[in-house]
């Protein structure tokens, strides 16, 4: 995807039980982001004996319909964010990820 002015990029984390939770405990999501670019990641699986953690950069240009559905299918409602959720990051640079 090209990247433009109006790009919002997120991370969804997503996994087992309480993957976002133990997310927001353990790591940046910015931090995240800028490794797995640097290591030209699109998904990646952060697992200890503690959690299981699915992490995947997700784009969105400017294309508000297509944000919103990818809302609706992946992030029910409020109890099942405590397993999957989105964070917005800062792109680095007009590179794209995939």
């Amino acid at each position: 995807m090209e990247r433009n002015e109006n790009t919002i990029v997120y991370l969804f984390v997503s996994g087992g039980d309480y993957s976002a939770l133990s997310f927001e405990e353990h790591f940046n999501p910015q931090t995240v982001y800028e490794e797995m670019l640097e290591k030209g990641q699109q998904e990646r699986v952060i697992q200890s004996d503690d959690y299981y953690i699915e992490v995947e950069i997700k784009e969105f240009a400017g294309s508000e319909d297509e944000f919103i559905d990818f809302l609706n299918s992946e992030i029910p409602d409020d109890d099942e964010s405590k397993n999957s959720n989105l964070y917005e990051v800062r792109p680095t640079s007009n590179k794209t990820t995939a």
